[in-house]
């Protein structure tokens, strides 16, 4: 007989526990290694490294972005539950008639989601490892500096990043469950601003660096300041995300007259806290690609002596092409926000489908949908990420076109990357409108 805590588990489905424990893994090997980064401490070490990580100056800042690359695979996690959130509020509603109380289902949810969790969690030791081998050993055997250390590892850390990732397992699956256990949804509250009086204190900091509002109270502040600068950024973005969309909804809901973009801003205003979660590093992203659009180019041009490009140079282009993944990870749990609110309301939606409008309308609802979340609060952060730079260079023009091609370049990306995740999800969607939800259950 199998243990109670297994069946649960095995009740939620396979593909929804196979995603849980890839999303944990990935999220767990990489903060190993942002912890073996740390583990190297304040001074040099004799293992040749990448420019970032062997200088001790900015090793807090290559931590810190290993960190970010990690959140949208840790938020890809909220979606990845919400995938068959139908299929467990039915079955939490049998429970109930069975005789399970709400304290049993949230703590079946728990487990639901916590248990694989926490398999991907120690699953992260071997995917650490493995980036140990690709981008340790496997680098410095060809004499270039290593990404992830090999002369550290995370130690005894490893039991706190298993813990913390498993209890942020049970966190989102308690709170999925108590999700399920409403029957009738609740009003959507307008979300509050609070992001902008993060990204406020982020203004006075840079005015601060900057000369502009006046002085740090020391010198050996500096870094400090510029590690918690960027990090007041990425919360202000990440929590101005669910707002800005529901801004934005509202007057292209009155001036639109298309039935896609109604349906979009509609849901967006039906449901703008899950929309923003899955979103909510695309400000990150838009961030990085606004700075390294003025770096690159200053980098470029300013270099006389090119022997020491390398260290910089190299750094640079390896977080852009992370940035453009976490943008790929980021605009599929978007689509996969989508696709589980059309599940949601699948007779609606097939209602729709059969008095007429085409299933294409609403393949492109979900398109709208996720641009209106994803693509103003990209081009913002972009701008932003570019703006500081760009006063202490006196707006060279080499570094305004580089500003001008970062944003473009991160509103097309954004673009892109929603057309091939609404590829990629269509079949979900066209079941979800099937003629055949509409039968009595």
């Amino acid at each position: 007989m199998r243990p109670l805590w297994l069946s649960v588990v095995a009740a939620s489905g396979r593909s929804r526990t196979a995603l849980v424990v890839a999303s944990t893994a990935v999220v767990s090997g990489l903060l190993l290694v942002a912890v073996s980064i740390a583990r190297l401490g304040g001074g040099y070490v004799r293992e040749p490294l990448l420019g970032p990580i062997a200088d001790p100056g900015t090793r807090a800042g290559a931590v810190l972005a290993f960190v970010l690359v990690a959140m949208p695979v840790a938020l890809l996690l909220d979606q990845c539950v919400r995938l068959g959130s139908t299929a467990q509020w039915r079955r939490y509603q049998a429970l109930s008639v069975a005789g399970a109380r709400r304290r049993d289902l949230r703590r079946w949810g728990a487990i639901e989601t916590g248990v694989p969790a926490l398999a991907g969690a120690l699953l992260g030791v071997p995917v650490w490892f493995l980036l140990r081998l690709l981008l340790g050993d496997a680098v410095t055997d060809r004499g270039h500096g290593a990404i992830v250390p090999t002369v550290t590892g995370p130690g005894p850390w490893t039991l706190v990043v298993v813990a913390a990732i498993s209890a942020y397992g049970v966190f989102v699956g308690r709170r999925a469950a108590v999700r399920a256990l409403v029957s009738r949804p609740r009003e959507s509250r307008p979300p509050r601003p609070w992001g902008l009086a993060l990204l406020a204190v982020v203004v006075l900091s840079i005015g601060h660096g900057l000369g502009l509002v006046g002085a740090w109270p020391a010198e050996e502040y500096d870094d400090v300041w510029t590690i918690v600068t960027a990090v007041l950024a990425v919360l202000g973005f990440a929590t101005s995300t669910p707002w800005l969309a529901y801004v934005l909804s509202g007057p292209a809901t009155r001036r639109t007259s298309s039935a896609a973009t109604l349906l979009a801003t509609s849901r967006i205003r039906a449901d703008h806290g899950a929309a923003g979660r899955a979103a909510a590093a695309v400000g990150t992203v838009g961030l990085t690609l606004g700075v390294l659009g003025v770096f690159i180019p200053d980098l470029l041009v300013s270099r006389e002596d090119l022997s020491d490009l390398e260290y910089y140079l190299v750094p640079a282009l390896l977080v852009g092409i992370v940035a453009v993944l976490a943008l790929a990870v980021i605009t599929l749990s978007m689509s996969l926000h989508s696709i589980e609110s059309t599940l949601e309301r699948r007779r609606e939606m097939s209602a729709l489908v059969a008095t007429g409008v085409s299933p294409q309308v609403i393949e492109a609802a979900i398109r709208v949908e996720c641009l209106l979340v994803t693509l103003p609060i990209t081009l913002l952060a972009a701008v932003f990420g570019a703006a500081p730079y760009l006063l202490l260079l006196a707006l060279g023009w080499v570094q305004v076109l580089g500003t001008l091609t970062a944003v473009a370049f991160a509103g097309g990306a954004v673009w892109l990357a929603v057309q091939v995740a609404a590829r990629v999800t269509r079949p979900w969607l066209h079941a979800a409108v099937a003629a055949s939800n509409l039968r009595t259950e």
